[in-house]
């Protein structure tokens, strides 16, 4: 992630995330006022791959707020991701602590507890509460509203494919768009000599089945890791939430009565980010090796993928497996999809600053930082030029609530 709070920097241009957050907290808060609280009172909660800005502090906000409403004592709030992560920035945007932090606070912001025994939050019937937050202009970021911080905060540097905190600590997990970031790809993927080798991409994504298997193989194993590190970590009746980003629901290679899966919204950023390295190739500014030793550490498991883990890692019982497809994007924003196909322009320079905050350090670190800001001004042009193939859809998403067996 591009780190620090420049017009670059994934804290001001996670708006695909916050909007996922937006769609996630009604069945939060829910989960959060009908949790059964522990003899103490005391609550802890860890975000997963949280990196920084206003996503990941109203989420926070969000939690404890309701935490304190339903009766918590008090609450900490653990905040993770790897040590490359701008804690530094995510430290100073937090609010300071509400000095009458220590007894039992009624927060006026949220609606009244909903008793555990009164409604089961997986009904269907269930009018879930509208969210709380008010996405900006454009919906790029979220502002943050909670003046006093209600928890003690403290930040976990580290992998969250290993293990992260002490035997039966936590109460709630969450993660937002994050399990799809893999630390290393398996070597044979970069090896010249294997049939898994993925020459010609950047991104698994499918062109190459055999580099997708193997991909896919390494990561069901992770994923597998990742549910029983989290089991281990938690509270009997501790909640896992996730949201993964996906691209199909089943495997991109299979096909359904015939034919090939929908082309979705990852589909058509990762064809015009591969586009580019071609372009940069034919012109000679580039060789295929320079773009052939090079992967985004990024795979999107199918929501199969991610049922099987489950599943096999045989930790949690599922209370909450909702696919999300064909997310409609002009419905968010308040411009409406006028002003993007009368400036598409606009559009472009969006887009590219969302994928530059997650990829631009890397790429910059690849190909230096003159090309690879000739890379994302190219890539402005391609996703200006497309606005009427790419706008109306978001990322694909798989959300998990799983509850510790």
């Amino acid at each position: 992630m591009q780190p620090g709070s420049g017009r670059h920097s994934y804290a001001l241009n996670s708006w695909i995330q916050a909007l996922a957050i937006q769609r996630l907290l009604p069945t939060l808060q829910y989960i959060v006022n009908c949790f059964k609280l522990p003899q103490d009172g005391i609550i802890r909660v860890a975000d997963l791959g949280c990196s920084c800005g206003a996503n990941v502090i109203n989420v926070a906000n969000i939690i404890s707020a309701s935490f304190h409403t339903n009766g918590a004592s008090e609450i900490q709030y653990f905040f993770n991701d790897l040590p490359t992560n701008d804690f530094n920035v995510l430290f100073q945007q937090l609010p300071p602590l509400d000095p009458t932090l220590g007894g039992n606070q009624n927060i006026d912001a949220c609606s009244p507890p909903l008793k555990s025994n009164q409604l089961n939050i997986f009904e269907s019937n269930v009018q879930l509460q509208q969210p709380i937050l008010d996405f900006g202009k454009g919906t790029k970021k979220m502002e943050v509203e909670t003046s006093k911080r209600l928890y003690y905060a403290a930040g976990v540097p580290g992998s969250f494919w290993e293990r992260l905190f002490p035997s039966s600590n936590l109460h709630l997990i969450i993660s937002c768009h994050a399990l799809h970031w893999i630390t290393h790809f398996p070597k044979f993927i970069q090896d010249k000599t294997s049939i898994a080798y993925n020459k010609g991409q950047t991104f698994i994504n499918g062109q190459n089945p055999k580099a997708f298997e193997a991909c896919g193989e390494a990561f069901q194993e992770n994923l597998q890791k990742f549910f029983v590190h989290r089991a281990i970590e938690m509270a009997s009746n501790g909640i896992l939430i996730l949201i993964f980003c996906h691209s199909w629901t089943d495997h991109p290679t299979t096909k359904i009565n015939n034919e090939s899966p929908p082309h979705t919204h990852v589909d058509f950023i990762t064809e015009m980010c591969e586009s580019i390295w071609e372009d940069f190739i034919f012109e000679g500014l580039i060789t295929e090796e320079l773009r052939d030793s090079f992967n985004f550490p990024v795979y999107y498991p199918s929501a199969k993928e991610i049922h099987m883990a489950v599943e096999k890692s045989n930790v949690f019982v599922i209370q909450k497996f909702e696919v999300r497809e064909n997310i409609i994007a002009s419905e968010m924003f308040e411009q409406g999809q006028q002003s993007f196909l009368e400036n598409p322009d606009l559009y472009g320079n969006m887009l590219t600053k969302t994928v530059r905050s997650a990829f631009g350090e890397l790429l910059e670190g690849h190909i230096g930082v003159e090309l690879a800001n000739t890379y994302f001004q190219r890539l402005k042009q391609k996703f200006a030029i497309h606005v009427k193939d790419s706008f109306w859809k978001l990322p694909n998403e798989t959300l998990l609530v799983l509850k510790r067996k």
